[in-house]
């Protein structure tokens, strides 16, 4: 069971992350967190990252900014609206995501390696549950 989240350090079944950050690679976990919001199937402007996030915009076009300078990020005018910026990852962080979400999931699939495939199917059920129950679209 993952513990230690708000203190920086996640361990779990004998495994830890120091620093909340992912083991070998050099991302916290909010920097990913922050790589997947520019990930979709559209191209967010820095509104819609900022909104996924939760944070306010101005702080987020200071770290879409940062990001842009470091190489990380790339910055375009919207096609449909020049005044709007969009942001999207360089192909580098397109590959460290990858690293990222494939060391995620050998994290959940060792998490779940003792489960039966029914109990797999039932904490699937929760997860999509929980998902459901955490968007706008769920909300009732």
């Amino acid at each position: 069971m993952m513990t230690g989240l708000a203190s920086g350090a996640t361990s779990h079944r004998g495994g830890s992350v120091p620093d909340g950050r992912y083991e070998a690679l050099a991302i916290t976990i909010a920097e990913s967190r922050g790589l997947f919001s520019v990930r979709r199937p559209c191209t967010p402007d820095i509104g819609q990252v900022a909104e996924t996030l939760g944070l306010d915009v101005g702080y987020v076009s200071r770290l879409v900014s940062r990001g842009e300078r470091a190489g990380r990020l790339r910055l375009a005018p919207a096609e449909d609206d020049r005044r709007r910026r969009v942001v999207s990852l360089t192909a580098k962080r397109r590959r460290l995501l990858g690293a990222v979400e494939q060391r995620s999931n050998d994290c959940m699939d060792a998490l779940a390696a003792h489960l039966r495939p029914s109990q797999v199917k039932e904490l699937l059920e929760a997860m999509e549950t929980i998902r459901r129950l955490l968007t706008l679209d769920g909300a009732s």
